[in-house]
């Protein structure tokens, strides 16, 4: 129903889409509903089958080639788009979550904050180094450095 939905908005102009075409997943993996092997498309409506890589993917004889062809790129470019859009959705509601450009920028305090642990992490590997090495330093081995733990 959604990509029916999604079909009469965006075809809405337009002479409506029929087409049918295979999908990558064969009907006989299906069991009993072997029809969802294939895609039928009537009057923009989705009959059966299971929209897969075939018909969404750059796959010659697919729903986006099928929308190309029928109506051109913008058309098609709209559809890609909008399936993008639903698919994205999906995962943030429902299974995962996605990560854009703007959680990967590194700020100055990120960059102080990573600084901070690392230099941690060092002194704890330093402090853990001189107690397996049975070197007394108290619990701080900010005071020596790594060239004298070598040397011992």
């Amino acid at each position: 129903q959604v990509i029916s939905t999604l079909l009469h908005n965006l075809l809405h102009d337009v002479p409506a889409l029929n087409m049918s075409g295979a999908c990558k997943v064969k009907g006989a993996m299906y069991n009993q509903h072997k029809e969802e092997g294939t895609v039928i498309l009537r009057g923009n409506d989705l009959m059966t089958g299971v929209l897969d890589k075939n018909h969404i993917g750059a796959s010659a004889g697919g729903l986006v080639h099928a929308l190309y062809e029928a109506h051109g790129p913008t058309k098609a470019g709209l559809c890609l788009t909008i399936f993008g859009r639903c698919f994205t959705q999906f995962m943030q509601f429902h299974r995962a979550f996605t990560c854009g450009v703007e959680e990967l920028m590194v700020t100055d305090a990120g960059n102080a904050a990573r600084r901070k642990m690392l230099n941690t992490a060092n002194w704890r590997a330093l402090d853990c180094s001189a107690r397996f090495a049975e070197i007394d330093y108290g619990d701080d081995c900010s005071k020596v450095s790594g060239r004298e733990l070598e040397k011992r």
